[in-house]
């Protein structure tokens, strides 16, 4: 890919928290009972964009189920 078509990380991960139905748009939000599909992460979100390498995910849900734990 060239410079001009490349995303950076932030802008990619931005695309995957709007709705399905509408890819870019507003982010989904949680309210309690609500499912959700969500990582937990051992730092503040945006260290983690900097450091893609370094595996600070520590915990996975999806669809309110833990799929994943560091």
């Amino acid at each position: 890919m060239g410079p001009t078509e490349r995303l950076s990380p932030g802008r990619a991960l931005r695309l995957f928290l709007s709705g399905g139905g509408s890819p870019g748009g507003p982010p989904r939000t949680i309210g309690p009972g609500a499912r959700a599909d969500l990582c937990l992460l051992d730092c503040d979100h945006r260290r983690s964009l900097e450091d893609l390498d370094s595996g600070h995910v520590v915990a996975t849900v999806v669809g309110g189920r833990l799929v994943h734990e560091a």
